[in-house]
Formats: structure tokens, C-alpha cells, sequence
């Protein structure tokens, strides 16, 4: 088979840029093998130091067929581009369904909030 993958090495983590390959061999599943194995590669080499512990796929576009695949590996946590955060793409997956821009940062408040006051209505039910 024909494979072309090409990565970052940064001081915190892997970041996986490209993977090309002849169609012909989707049947391989060679993205995920390469998905697999640069994990395998952040977990194998304690010697870049102890920050160099993440492994990023790249943008995650969530109505992208091609790119939705990341949202497999778990976990996984998205940047929110107004604050600079991460968040974990399971609590903003209905968001995303409904929108294509979505501040996840306003989202973990909403989620906080709903949280206290059905903690709120519990205790006020005993």
C-alpha cells in the first residue's frame, strides 16, 4: 500500500497533519491504524519529557463526513474559539447538531448551571 502521513513533533504533543493514501485501499482502515499507532508513539516515548503526553488529530469538523471519524477516540476535547478552553466533545455534541458555530465555553456554563439547580430540586423534594 501507498501511505503518506506527515505529523508535528511539538513539545506537548503529537499532532497528526495529513494521512493520503490510494483509495483502493480504504478497505485497510489505514487511518485508524495510523491513528493507533501515533497514540502508541505519545505513549512510547517518555524522552521528549513529561509534558509531551498529547495526541492531536487535527481539526474536528463536525458535519464533515471525511472528519467526523475523530470524534470516535475518546477522549476528546474540543477548543473553544472565543475563550480558549477545552472541552470534552460529548458535552458539546447537541450544540454542534444544531449549530456550526458554538462557543463551548457558554455551553460548560448552561451545563453548570442546569446541573446546581436539578441538585437544587432534588434536595427540595426530600
Amino acid at each position: 500500500a501507498r501511505v503518506v502521513g506527515v505529523m508535528d513533533l511539538l513539545p506537548q504533543c503529537l499532532s497528526s497533519d495529513y494521512l493520503f493514501y490510494d483509495p483502493k485501499y480504504s478497505f485497510m482502515s489505514l487511518g485508524v491504524i495510523s491513528a493507533l499507532k501515533e497514540i502508541e508513539f505519545v505513549k512510547q516515548h517518555p524522552e521528549f519529557g513529561e509534558q509531551f503526553k498529547y495526541y492531536y488529530m487535527g481539526y474536528y469538523i463536525h458535519d464533515c463526513v471525511k472528519m467526523k471519524y475523530k470524534g470516535a477516540y475518546s477522549p476528546s476535547d474540543l477548543l473553544c474559539p472565543v475563550k480558549f478552553t477545552w472541552h470534552p466533545l460529548d458535552d458539546c455534541r447537541d450544540a454542534l447538531d444544531k449549530s456550526t458555530y458554538v462557543v463551548f465555553s457558554e455551553i460548560s456554563k448552561s451545563a453548570e448551571v442546569e446541573s446546581k439547580v436539578t441538585k437544587i430540586e432534588e434536595g427540595n423534594s426530600k
